[in-house]
């Protein structure tokens, strides 16, 4: 009987790029033969500029050729990947992923934060027990997705426009941040969830933080 196909995935966020590398297990799970993970700031200056910095663009595009080169040593024959809020809100996010594409052999693509949403709470749902009132929080550098389920039941998802990366570039000017600022990047958490529509109720709710971020 043939052996199941190794696969890389790659998650290209707005602060970091991850990789996963494994087979099926044939009983609903993954076998994981490898995992990284690289801190690029593909996002860094976005919000400001509208583009992916040149530096930021070739410093991710190294860190994709070395995770496919591991990638492809450890058996992998099929190599694919999503790019998130930083790719999609850039003007030459488009031309990035197309050199990935030609250059390093990666089928990569955009997603909305609707699908993100939906990935992170069905890559979740294999890993962890969902069952109860339980909210995940995916935060990233350029968006965070906030997912409400009961008993593995999707109640409520959305994507914010609320990333740890985009809050400082707006907000923090200090190295390290004075508390001013931690407050005013609190406040604006605060009020962009608080008109995100999440209602919470009064049952107990369990809180799960996914992402580097978090």
């Amino acid at each position: 009987m043939p052996s199941t196909p190794i696969v890389a995935a790659f998650d290209i966020g707005s602060n970091t790029i991850k990789m996963t590398v494994g087979r099926p297990d044939g009983h609903g799970g993954v076998d994981i033969l490898a995992m990284g993970t690289d801190t690029v700031r593909l996002g860094s200056g976005v919000e400001r500029t509208g583009r992916l910095a040149d530096d930021r663009v070739e410093a991710a595009f190294a860190a994709l050729s070395r995770m496919a080169a591991e990638a492809r040593d450890l058996g992998a024959t099929r190599l694919i990947g999503v790019a998130t809020a930083a790719t999609r809100s850039a003007a030459n996010g488009s031309q990035f992923l197309e050199h990935v594409r030609s250059a390093i052999g990666i089928d990569v693509r955009v997603i909305d934060g609707d699908e993100e949403a939906d990935l992170t709470f069905r890559g979740l749902a294999v890993s962890i027990d969902i069952s109860g009132q339980i909210v995940v929080a995916d935060i990233g550098g350029g968006s965070t997705e906030l997912i409400q389920a009961d008993d593995g039941v999707v109640q409520f998802a959305t994507s914010l426009k609320l990333g740890s990366g985009a809050l400082t570039d707006r907000l923090v000017h200090a190295d390290p941040p004075t508390p001013a600022e931690v407050d005013a990047c609190r406040d604006a958490a605060r009020d962009t969830i608080r008109a995100s529509g999440l209602s919470l109720g009064a049952s107990p709710v369990r809180l799960v933080a996914v992402g580097g971020t978090g």
